[in-house]
């Protein structure tokens, strides 16, 4: 699980979607300015969002930037629409990327840790995988080339065996332009991409991608 703390410098509470994240990966936890001073908050998450959307008070920015810069494990990344030699001050402060909206800093932060933190894929001695080219091999013999969608859903189900993950989630994972499952094209888009998958992996029978009707799909490891 990846933890992002979201402090609301000088923005209102509750006006942005945590959806955004998804939750079997993310835990987004919000939190009020005066946590930027407390190290033992700060430990518990792998990066912090600050949100200074509403009110462009750039000293007390930089000031908050200093305080969490102390703990150098820590990502950072600002929410604020500052002018370019600003931006510069908040980047030798210890911020890590400045985007304009609160999408913005959501995909490109997913994007982020998508390299950086993907859980290590479980030991099974009849899937072999090599990400640099995007191919599987099953049981040492077939070896299966996947589409980068096809690839990116594959690793999300066989990095978390036994999860389910609904149709939602997939296409929040998978497409940062995803906005809502009442687009039907949306959900015929996973259950395809799902379908193709399987054909790749020579799954028709289910053995390896289960389906739940009504709550969506989740991975089983071979025996």
């Amino acid at each position: 699980m990846i933890y992002i703390g979201h402090v609301h410098l000088f923005s209102p509470v509750g006006e942005q979607d945590y959806t955004l994240f998804p939750e079997k990966i993310y835990s987004v936890v919000s939190l009020d300015n005066l946590s930027v001073e407390r190290t033992e908050i700060l430990n518990t998450v792998h990066g912090i969002i600050l949100d200074a959307r509403s009110d462009e008070k750039f000293i007390e920015t930089c000031e908050a930037l200093t305080l969490m810069n102390q703990n150098k494990s820590l990502f950072l990344w600002v929410i604020s629409s500052v002018q370019p030699h600003e931006r510069e001050v908040f980047l030798h402060l210890g911020a890590h990327c400045i985007y304009e909206t609160w999408r913005e800093a959501v995909f490109s932060i997913k994007n982020f840790f998508s390299v950086l933190y993907l859980p290590v894929p479980p030991k099974n001695k009849n899937i072999s995988i090599n990400e640099s080219n995007r191919t599987i091999l099953l049981d040492g013999t077939n070896e299966r080339s996947l589409t980068q969608l096809e690839f990116k859903l594959f690793l999300l189900l066989y990095q978390n065996p036994e999860e389910i993950f609904s149709y939602e989630q997939i296409a929040n994972y998978l497409w940062e332009q995803y906005k809502s499952l009442e687009d039907t094209k949306t959900k015929y888009r996973v259950a395809n991409l799902i379908h193709l998958l399987r054909n790749k992996l020579n799954d028709s029978n289910m053995q390896l991608i289960k389906t739940l009707r009504n709550r969506g799909y989740y991975f089983q490891l071979p025996k």
